[in-house]
């Protein structure tokens, strides 16, 4: 009977666990949930972006490709291609749309001008679910008339294929690893990745959701594809999750629970990351947890989930991160690859002439005032002949067009002098204008003469140009810091380029949103990926905290007392107000404004710039994306510029302009003078020596007349 009885009790004490935590933890690593509602439009399924921008094949004859990888071979019927394409009106048969999966050709779809907008899909099977990398090329043979010797080749010849195509891949079978990061949380405006944190977190915990939360929206130009989400407002979700805190640190009980059975590493002084899988009325959604036993142990490390180096080792399904790899710093090499530009091998050929810009900030040391060096090494068909000029066909020249920041440089592919393995190396001198440079280098390849556009001449010849991602661009370093010159054109670059952290300063009143901060973290977020950012409220710092850094205020003067210690302020306050008249514009009129110097809260530093974004009214923002957006694409010196109530954006730069140009005619000027009373002095010399040449003469005819 003793023994029944411990078998009902052990039964009883199961089932009263079971009701009283409705989280359940399973060995695929998923937790069952109750209380928080999944409306995610997929279901063991994961949706991978096939391009974070839209794609322009141009006719008549066009194909761009995306890759894609299996993480185990599946047999699943819900693996997918799905696109978003848009083509030209005026296409007629038998303009065409081909897919192909590693080089062979699935599937074709006839193109009407008719029908110009419409969505595709196509099933993967077979050798495209294999284990392994894939490779899907997009194919675009667009007609606008027949006949012989039609030129279809024009501008109204077109397809696009839209940023929200995605790849579906089955993962019923997969367990979700950190592997899969950043990919499964790269979110869409429908499936947008929730990242949730504490209601009260501390400056440290903000600062990494902010950093984590940036990084994921540069992988995706949907800038509805992140929402952040206080612990008290989590209640549903329409995509995956991270959760971002210290251990222990959310008051939410769902949320603890989750912790629990999401079998967090508890190593002190570490990085601690999990995966799990919610589950809710049969849908689901993928859960990374980031935690640490403090907030400065989670700041410290959070730049394993934002550096693309470290982020390609994460392995495993939970993982404790305690020491970081040392990271070489950029400010100290001159002597950066393209792959630096996040640039894969390149090849261009009749179908793909033009490729993707390629961005880069060079470190703020960087002197442009000398030649840069591109050294390209290069591969090409043999079909383009070298040297001899005389095998020129009648179809014109081959030429590779190197564009930096928008100036051509062009190689003649058919003169290179190659070496026995078949590779050229090209040496390009560049230089850059300073009134246009800003930090950033903008990098595209254009190749001309490979499409032959003679629609009478047909031929089966294939002519491509490769250029090797190890190709190397070099250029001079100063010994300080180059941009001696605060100016907005430089934004953000001049703030997250050095060897110091960018210091953000909070109003003490701690008012700005979630939204707002956000926005502006995901503008200093550039292509190199090795931002280095600390935030702080007013309270806290001091003018000698701020020495030796850049630093960002949020707020003027009578939110940021701070701003009365910059000695040299371009900006003057009254009341807490701003003087803005000087430069030309209405503070009545103005909303918010922004401005930048250089950091002379010490002794005068060129290495760092000291740049405040505020508001007039407590009514307004302080950071909207359309602000900062036009921020971003000043190309004209300013130092000052003001957003209206009607929304009109206006710099200094044309007050900088005319106070140079004054300054040049009051030298001109000065010049001019002292050229008149040259030439007066120097007619009076010339008078002076006539009248004495006279006095002379005179004075000898008199001495002869007495003789």
């Amino acid at each position: 009977m003793n023994k029944y009885t411990g078998l009902f009790a052990i039964i009883i004490i199961n089932i009263i666990v079971i009701l009283i935590f409705p989280v359940k933890s399973h060995a695929d690593s998923s937790i069952n949930v109750e209380q928080v509602k999944i409306s995610s439009q997929h279901n063991h399924v994961d949706h991978q972006s096939l391009t974070t921008s839209e794609v322009i094949l141009n006719g008549a004859v066009s194909e761009t490709t995306f890759n894609y990888h299996m993480t185990e071979t599946s047999s699943s019927t819900k693996n997918k291609i799905v696109l978003y394409i848009e083509n030209s009106g005026l296409l007629i048969s038998p303009s065409s749309l081909t897919i192909a999966i590693d080089g062979k050709n699935e599937k074709s779809i006839a193109l009407q001008g008719k029908n110009t907008e419409r969505k595709i899909e196509f099933s993967l099977r077979g050798e495209a679910l294999k284990k392994g990398d894939h490779q899907v090329s997009i194919k675009f043979y667009g007609v606008l008339k027949e006949g012989v010797c039609v030129n279809n080749s024009t501008s109204a010849n077109w397809l696009k294929v839209k940023s929200d195509s995605y790849i579906q891949l089955d993962t019923i079978n997969s367990q979700t690893t950190l592997a899969q990061y950043p990919s499964n949380f790269i979110g869409t405006t429908f499936n947008p990745t929730t990242i949730v944190f504490p209601d009260k977190p501390t400056n440290a915990i903000l600062n990494s959701v902010m950093q984590v939360a940036s990084f994921l929206a540069t992988q995706t130009d949907d800038k509805n594809s992140i929402q952040l989400v206080r612990e008290s407002q989590f209640h549903s979700l329409k995509g995956n999750v991270i959760f971002i805190g210290i251990k222990h640190g959310f008051n939410s009980k769902e949320i603890r629970e989750v912790e629990t059975a999401a079998k967090l590493p508890t190593n002190s002084h570490a990085l601690n990351l999990a995966t799990t899988t919610l589950k809710n009325d049969g849908k689901e959604a993928k859960v990374l947890f980031v935690s640490a036993n403090k907030p400065e142990d989670l700041q410290k490390r959070i730049s394993i989930l934002t550096n693309n180096k470290l982020i390609n080792q994460l392995s495993g399904s939970n993982l404790s991160i305690e020491d970081l790899p040392q990271m070489t710093s950029t400010d100290q090499n001159n002597v950066i690859s393209l792959a630096q530009f996040d640039m894969e091998n390149l090849t261009l050929s009749s179908n793909n002439e033009v490729s993707d810009h390629h961005f880069y900030y060079l470190p703020n040391n960087a002197d442009i005032t000398k030649t840069i060096n591109l050294k390209l090494r290069l591969k090409k068909s043999a079909t383009i002949h070298d040297g001899d000029k005389n095998k020129e066909t009648s179809h014109g020249n081959i030429e590779l067009n190197v564009k930096v920041n928008g100036i051509p440089h062009s190689i003649d592919m058919r003169t290179l002098k190659g070496t026995n393995d078949g590779t050229y190396t090209v040496d390009i001198p560049i230089s850059i204008p300073k009134e246009d440079y800003n930090g950033l280098l903008d990098i595209q390849f254009v190749a001309n003469g490979l499409k032959i556009k003679d629609p009478c001449y047909s031929t089966d010849e294939e002519k491509w140009i490769m250029i090797h991602k190890n190709s190397t661009l070099t250029f001079s370093l100063n010994s300080t810091n180059n941009m001696s010159v605060a100016t907005l054109a430089s934004y953000p670059h001049n703030l997250i380029v050095g060897k110091e952290p960018l210091k953000i300063i909070l109003p003490t009143s701690n008012n700005v949103s979630d939204d707002e901060l956000f926005t502006l973290y995901h503008s200093l977020f550039s292509s190199n990926g090795q931002e280095k950012i600390e935030l702080e409220l007013a309270k806290d710092m001091t003018s000698e905290k701020l020495q030796n850094s850049n630093v960002l205020f949020i707020g003027g003067e009578d939110e940021q007392p701070l701003l009365r210690k910059l000695k040299n302020r371009i900006i003057s306050f009254e009341n807490g107000q701003p003087d803005l008249q000087k430069y030309g514009f209405i503070r009545e009129v103005t909303k918010r404004y922004a401005f930048i110097q250089k950091n002379d809260f010490g002794e005068l530093n060129n290495q760092y710039n000291v740049f405040v974004i505020a508001r007039t009214s407590q009514n307004t923002p302080y950071i909207t994306s359309t602000f900062i957006k036009k921020l971003g694409n000043i190309n004209k010196h300013a130092t000052v510029a003001t957003e209206t109530l009607n929304n009109q954006f206006f710099t200094n730069s044309a007050y900088l302009d005319k106070n140079q140009d004054n300054d040049q005619v009051v030298s001109n000027e000065d010049g001019s003078r002292l050229s008149i009373s040259s030439i007066v002095a120097f007619i009076g010399l010339i008078a002076l020596i006539v009248m004495l040449l006279l006095l002379i003469l005179k004075r000898k005819k008199r001495l002869k007349i007495k003789d």
